[in-house]
């Protein structure tokens, strides 16, 4: 039970039977609750963080497929399946539902693409069981997903010579 410990470290255990207004803490027992159970609660979000994207708009879909024959939303639906869809303790899963642990990871890369005027970015997380592509502008919440997943993987994945290839 480490939310009991959790809860009975910051509610300062001793504060039970005496006024918590003694010992300098300016708001109610209730409120005191909850914060705790907030802090309990981001805690056990920290543990795992389902990753959501930002889906395209239905008018650029269907522009898309009128113009590649339906090729282009198909096309992109398989894409997202190398992206994660869940990250936790022990590693992700993508949204094709293979899991891959954090100790498999051998290298991230990040891929620049530019197509006329726009560029986008994506990192690829890479394995020896596949691929796993990190699209930061379709992922709402990206910094802190990014910064889970930075924080997750192994170090000789992080080495200063990364990569960064360049699509045209």
């Amino acid at each position: 039970m480490a939310d009991a410990g959790l809860a009975g470290y910051i509610s300062g255990a001793s504060c039970h039977g005496e006024s918590c207004r003694k010992r300098g803490v300016d708001f109610s027992h209730r409120q005191q609750d909850d914060v705790i159970a907030s802090a309990v609660i981001f805690l056990r979000k920290q543990q795992k963080m389902d990753v959501r994207t930002k889906p395209l708009s239905k008018s650029v879909m269907f522009l898309l497929g009128v113009f590649t024959l339906g090729a282009a939303p198909i096309a992109i639906k398989l894409t997202e399946r190398k992206w994660p869809k869940l990250v936790d303790e022990d590693g992700l899963v993508t949204r094709a539902g293979k899991r891959i642990r954090w100790d498999e990871f051998t290298k991230i890369v990040k891929v620049v693409t530019r197509s006329g005027p726009v560029i986008t970015e994506r990192y690829e997380l890479r394995s020896s069981n596949g691929r796993v592509q990190f699209v930061a502008h379709r992922v709402e919440n990206s910094e802190a997903v990014f910064q889970y997943i930075w924080d997750h993987l192994p170090p000789e994945t992080k080495t200063s010579d990364q990569e960064c290839v360049r699509v045209s």
